[in-house]
């Protein structure tokens, strides 16, 4: 029930009962474990069952799969993976990283597409609309309607009534 406490486990069924209020989303036991449910597979099985019934808009994944939680990393595990972050995060990717999210944003209304606010990095929009780096850049310069409302872009739009 990680989702009722906002922990951030599923940021877009996060938005929609921050949106739509939890009274608008039903929860339901669909089944309980079967007694012959033995392994970690015949639950996988499971999942994929429900996965294949219900097209859920929530789920990201559209396949039952293991997970890697309650797992544990040897520490030549962990070394590598130390290892194959540090090779990804060069210095170059890094700058290009920084650069990108210190850009200015502008957050328009989505039908008058008047300005409501300039943002002069990214971090402030994140933090006072409470959404993560990839909501911004999921709707950042593509037109779609951020919360039913709103526009986020990073270059100015000149209104022609104006």
């Amino acid at each position: 029930m990680d989702h009722l406490k906002n922990q951030n486990s599923n940021i877009y069924l996060q938005n929609a009962i921050a949106k739509y209020g939890l009274n608008k989303f039903s929860f339901y036991v669909l089944e309980f474990l079967p007694d012959n449910c033995s392994s970690y597979d015949d639950l996988l099985n499971l999942e994929q069952k429900y996965l294949d019934l219900f097209k859920d808009k929530y789920n990201f994944e559209n396949f039952a799969k293991k997970s890697r939680a309650g797992t544990y990393s040897t520490e030549e595990s962990k070394m590598l993976m130390s290892k194959k972050k540090i090779e990804f995060y060069t210095e170059e990717r890094k700058k290009v990283i920084l650069e990108q999210f210190s850009k200015e944003l502008f957050l328009y209304d989505a039908k008058t597409l008047n300005l409501i606010k300039k943002y002069s990095k990214h971090e402030e929009m994140i933090t006072e609309l409470k959404v993560s780096p990839k909501t911004i850049i999921k709707y950042k310069d593509t037109d779609q309607v951020f919360r039913g409302k709103y526009i986020i872009t990073s270059k100015l739009i000149v209104n022609p009534g104006e």
